[in-house]
C-alpha cells in the first residue's frame, strides 16, 4: 500500500518481492498512551486541514485503489485504474493485483512468458491502497520489491538499477521510516538494503531490521549475533524476530489459511524455546514489532512538527503573496469601479511624469521605451533635421559670395579645409546646370500674361513653392506616425507596470487604443489642412527677416558680379589695395544683367527667402501643435483613461473591463481555500505548543 510521502513519518518495509507482505492486518490500535493518541489526533487535524496535499480524511471507512507514477508523465492510461471501495477482502486483493499487473504488463505467475527472460518481471509505477475512515492511523506504508544482484529469468539484469533507484528515492525521504526485512537464513553482508539505509541514515534514527521465517532457519547462530549487535548493529531501534505464514498456512500447495490468533499462537510457542528466549522479549514476535515500530512513528512524527510548523508558516506567506499579486476581488461594479480608478490613477500619474520628463519620480519609468518626452524630442529632431535639409523637391542655388570663396581660398592651401554651407547647389562661372532654374524658366513660359517683360507674374512664385513644398504632406505624416508608435508604445509600457492582470490589461489596451485612434485622426486631419492652407491659400509674411533675406541675396550677387568682373579685367588685386580709384557703381551698371537673367534671379531668391521661412515655421506647427496636441490630446489614449472616466461607466462596461477571468476566479478561490487550511494547521499546531 502507498500514499502521499509527505506525511509526517512514513513506515516503509523493503523485503524480497511476494504478496505476504499486504496480509499483515493493522486493525488493532498499537498507540495506548494518551499523549500517543494526543498526537495521532493532531496529526488526523492536520491532514484534514490540508496539511497532507490539501486532502482531509473522510469519517466514512473508504478503500482507494489507483497506480501513480513518477514523473506524472509517465502515466499515460493509469487514471482510469482509479477506484474507491467499500471493503477489500484477499479474493479482491488478489484480483487488485492480477489487474495492475496486465496493465502494467507484468507477467504473473501461470501466465504465458512467467519466468522467461523477455517477460516483464516489475514495474516502477506504484500500486496505491488507502485506507480512511475513524480509527485509522496516519501513516502510509509502502511495500518495495526486494534487491538482488544476479540476473534470472524473474529477475532481469535491466531491472536491477530501476529497482535500486526506487527503493533509493523513499529511503532518501528524511520523513520515511526504513524497515529493513531480511530472511533468518540469509547473510546480512548480501542485504544492500541495510548498506543503503546505513548511507542514507548513518546514525540508526529512522532504521530497524526485521529477521522473518524464523520457524524454518536451523543456525541460529547469525540471528543472536544481529540482535545482540555483534555484527550490523542498528544500536537506536536495534533487530526484530519475526514468524511469518508459510505457503501451506496462507492456503497454498494443499494447505489451509490461519486467522491471526492462530499465527500469534505459533510464533508465541516458537518464540517461548532455546534459543530464542536469549533474545530480549521486546524483539520477539509481531506484536512487538508493532509496539516499537508504533513508538518510533510517534518519536519520529513528533521529531517533524516544527519543521511543519516552519513549513506551514512559508507556505502562509507564499500563498498570501500570491494573493496579493491577484490583486483585491473584484466581485460587483463597485469593487470594479475602485480597482479600475486605482489603475487609471497610477497610469495618469506614470502618463503625467513620463510627459514631462520626471522620469526619476517615478519608478516605473526606468525603461527607455517609457521615456515618452525623451523620445518624442528626439523623432521631433530627426523630423526637423530632415525637412531642413531635405524637405524641398529640388535643390536650390548657392548664392554665397564670390569674395568670401577667395578669402578662404587664399587662407587655405588645399580645398578640403573648405567647409560646406549647406546642400544648395553653388552658381557662377562653370556651374553646372540645375534643376530649379529649368522650373523657373517653365513657370515663367507657363504663366506669361499681360506683365511687360522682364517683370515677373504674380503665379510664377506660388506655382514654384508648390512644387517644392510637394513633399511635405509625406514628410508630416510619416513623422507623426513615428510619435504615434511612441505613443502607442507608452501606452501598452505604462499598463503593463500598473495593471497586472492580463484579460483586464488587454481589455483596457483595445479600449486606450480605440481612443487613441480617435486622437490619430483628428492629428491626420490638422496636417492635411495645414499643407492643403500653404499649398493653395496665397502666399502671405510679415516677417521682417523676409525682406532681410532678400537683401542679403542680391547684395551677394552684386559682390558675385564684381569678383568676377574684376577677375576677368585683371584687376582684382586691387580689391586689396586702395580701392579709391573704384567706383561700384559704374561697376554696378557694366554688369548689368539681361532682364531675364535679372527676373530669373530674383524669382529664385524671393522663393528661397519664402520657402526658408515657412519651413520653419512647419516644422514649429507640427511640432508645437499638431503632435503636442495630439500627445496631450484629452481623448487620446494617455489622457482619456482617468479616474473620471472609469466614473462614467455602466456595470456592464465594468463588467467587460474590470470581472477576473475564471482562471483568476479558481485561482483566487484555491488560494483562500488553502490559506484557511494553512491558518487552520498552524492553530493547530500553536496549540500544541502551549500546552506542551
Amino acid at each position: 500500500m502507498a500514499s502521499d510521502k509527505s506525511r509526517p513519518a512514513i513506515p516503509v518495509k523493503s523485503q524480497p518481492a511476494t504478496n505476504g507482505g499486504q496480509n499483515v492486518p493493522l486493525s488493532a490500535d498499537p498507540f495506548q498512551g494518551r499523549d500517543d493518541q494526543g498526537t495521532l489526533d493532531m496529526i488526523d487535524q492536520l491532514i484534514e486541514c490540508g496539511i497532507n496535499k490539501s486532502i482531509g480524511i473522510p469519517q466514512a471507512k473508504t478503500i482507494n485503489v489507483s497506480i501513480f507514477e513518477d514523473p506524472p508523465a509517465r502515466a499515460v492510461g493509469l487514471d482510469a485504474f482509479a477506484r474507491t471501495l467499500p471493503s477489500l477482502t484477499s479474493a479482491e486483493f488478489e484480483k487488485l493485483i492480477k489487474e495492475a499487473s496486465t496493465l502494467l504488463g507484468v507477467a504473473q505467475p501461470g501466465e504465458p512468458g512467467f519466468g522467461k527472460s523477455s517477460s516483464k518481471n516489475f514495474s516502477s509505477s506504484t500500486l496505491k491502497i488507502e485506507i480512511t475512515g475513524p480509527g485509522r492511523t496516519p501513516f502510509t506504508i509502502v511495500d518495495l520489491p526486494g534487491l538482488f544482484h544476479a540476473s534470472t529469468n524473474l529477475q532481469k539484469r535491466s531491472e536491477i538499477a530501476e529497482i535500486k533507484s526506487m527503493v533509493n528515492s523513499y529511503i532518501t525521504d528524511p520523513g520515511t521510516i526504513i524497515v529493513g526485512v531480511m530472511h533468518g537464513f540469509s547473510n546480512v553482508a548480501t542485504q544492500e538494503i541495510f548498506e543503503m539505509a546505513r548511507e542514507t541514515d548513518p546514525h540508526g534514527l529512522r532504521t530497524v531490521g526485521v529477521i522473518t521465517k524464523c520457524d524454518i532457519v536451523s543456525d541460529t547462530t547469525e540471528i543472536l549475533k544481529l540482535t545482540r549487535g555483534e555484527i550490523f548493529p542498528l544500536r537506536k531501534h536495534g533487530w526484530f524476530v519475526v514468524r511469518n505464514r508459510g505457503p501451506k498456512e496462507l492456503g497454498e500447495v494443499g494447505g489451509f489459511f490461519i486467522s491471526n490468533e492462530e499465527r500469534h499462537s505459533l510464533e508465541t510457542s516458537l518464540f517461548s524455546g532455546s534459543p530464542w528466549t536469549q533474545i530480549p522479549g521486546t524483539r520477539r514476535g509481531v506484536h512487538a514489532l508493532r509496539g516499537s515500530l508504533s513508538s518510533l512513528l510517534l518519536k519520529h512524527s513528533r521529531s517533524k512538527l516544527p519543521g511543519i510548523e516552519k513549513e506551514v508558516n512559508l507556505l502562509i506567506s507564499q500563498a498570501a503573496l500570491e494573493l496579493k499579486e491577484l490583486g483585491e476581488s473584484r466581485d460587483g461594479a463597485d469593487a470594479q469601479r475602485q480597482f479600475l480608478q486605482e489603475i487609471a490613477r497610477q497610469f495618469q500619474s506614470a502618463a503625467e511624469d513620463a510627459l514631462s520628463g520626471h522620469y526619476s519620480s517615478n519608478p516605473v519609468l526606468k525603461d527607455n521605451e517609457l521615456k515618452l518626452r525623451k523620445r518624442i524630442s528626439e523623432a521631433n529632431g530627426v523630423f526637423s533635421s530632415k525637412m531642413l535639409t531635405s524637405g524641398h523637391a529640388v535643390e536650390f542655388k548657392n548664392v554665397e559670395s564670390l569674395l568670401e570663396k577667395l578669402r578662404k581660398r587664399n587662407l587655405a592651401n588645399s580645398p578640403a579645409t573648405q567647409k560646406p554651407t549647406g546642400r544648395s547647389i553653388p552658381e557662377g562661372a562653370g556651374a553646372p546646370f540645375i534643376e530649379i532654374d529649368g522650373w523657373i524658366r517653365e513657370e515663367i513660359a507657363d504663366n506669361r500674361g499681360t506683365e511687360l517683360p522682364g517683370t515677373p507674374n504674380p503665379e510664377v512664385v506660388p506655382a514654384l513653392f508648390r512644387r517644392q513644398t510637394r513633399e511635405w504632406a509625406s514628410h508630416a505624416q510619416q513623422h507623426f506616425e513615428a510619435i504615434q508608435a511612441i505613443i502607442q508604445e507608452g501606452t501598452r509600457s505604462l499598463l503593463s507596470v500598473t495593471c497586472k492582470g492580463d484579460n483586464v490589461r488587454q481589455s483596457l489596451e483595445a479600449e486606450l487604443f480605440a481612443f487613441n485612434n480617435e486622437a490619430v485622426k483628428a492629428g491626420e486631419k490638422e496636417i492635411v489642412a495645414l499643407v492643403q492652407d500653404l499649398r493653395e491659400k496665397p502666399l502671405q509674411t510679415n516677417n521682417p527677416q523676409f525682406g532681410l533675406r532678400i537683401k542679403s541675396a542680391r547684395q551677394l550677387r552684386f559682390e558675385n558680379g564684381l569678383v568676377q568682373y574684376l577677375e576677368a579685367s585683371g584687376q582684382l588685386a586691387s580689391i586689396h589695395g586702395d580701392p579709391a580709384h573704384l567706383n561700384p557703381q559704374l561697376l554696378f551698371e557694366a554688369l548689368h544683367i539681361s532682364n531675364s537673367g535679372n527676373l530669373a534671379d530674383e524669382i529664385h531668391d524671393n522663393l528661397k527667402a519664402y520657402y526658408d521661412l515657412e519651413v520653419m515655421n512647419f516644422v514649429e506647427f507640427v511640432v508645437k501643435h499638431i503632435v503636442e496636441r495630439y500627445v496631450a490630446s484629452p481623448i487620446g489614449g494617455l489622457k482619456a483613461f482617468s479616474p473620471s472616466w472609469v466614473g462614467t461607466l455602466s456595470a456592464e462596461e465594468l463588467e467587460r473591463l474590470a470581472s477576473e477571468s475564471e482562471e483568476t476566479l479558481v485561482k483566487r478561490k484555491e488560494i483562500n481555500d488553502l490559506l484557511a487550511r494553512l491558518r487552520k494547521a498552524r492553530s493547530i499546531l500553536t496549540d500544541r505548543r502551549t500546552v506542551h
